[in-house]
């Protein structure tokens, strides 16, 4: 398991932007690319993480990615914006080109898909987020199962945003998620 501490979170300095998170993922992404080139990779996001592992894979494509998991995500911060700030009269709607970090989730997705990728997805939703509404997990899981990609796709109910994992039914999922990974592993490849 690799759990990265982007700079300015947690233990790391500096502060944190999207300019600079992308260059720590270059990072992370080059060294699993170099240390780990043969292992099935699993990547994990949770909110904002998820919009922060798709432009990871994105810009630094990992042909050993064999699945996604997406714990509450959303379309992209551009999207957030309107959603937090749903007041017609108030400005905040209109300034999405002003943003300084995107994370566009749906975009970079796209482009993972139109390359190729066909791992399997696990997407949690939280039932009672009160961040990301429900239609933002839903069009992730649109737009991939429109690519033909395997999808699990769990709502756990009365969960917040913070919570899947918290609740039996997020822990389940996850645990069931990636032992079928795993047991996918071990399966041997029939020829055809």
């Amino acid at each position: 398991m690799f759990i990265p501490s982007y700079r300015g979170y947690w233990t790391s300095t500096g502060r944190p932007s999207q300019r600079g998170i992308e260059k720590d993922l270059s990072a992370i992404f080059s060294h699993l690319s170099r240390h780990y080139p043969e292992a099935e990779i699993v990547l994990w996001g949770q909110s904002i993480g998820c919009g922060i592992l798709m432009t990871g894979l994105s810009k630094n494509p990992l042909p050993n990615v064999a699945g996604l998991l997406l714990e509450t995500p959303f379309v992209s911060v551009r999207e957030m914006l309107v959603v937090l700030y749903p007041q017609k009269w108030l400005p905040y709607r209109y300034l999405g080109a002003f943003l300084w970090n995107r994370w566009e989730l749906a975009t970079e997705m796209d482009k993972i898909l139109e390359r190729g990728w066909r791992g399997k997805l696990l997407v949690l939703e939280a039932g009672a987020d009160e961040l990301v509404p429900v239609g933002h997990a839903r069009e992730i899981v649109s737009l991939a199962r429109n690519k033909g990609v395997e999808i699990d796709e769990v709502t756990v109910d009365g969960a917040l945003h913070v919570e899947c994992l918290s609740r039996p039914k997020g822990r389940k999922a996850v645990v069931e998620y990636l032992r079928g990974m795993a047991e996918n592993k071990k399966r041997p490849v029939r020829e055809q």
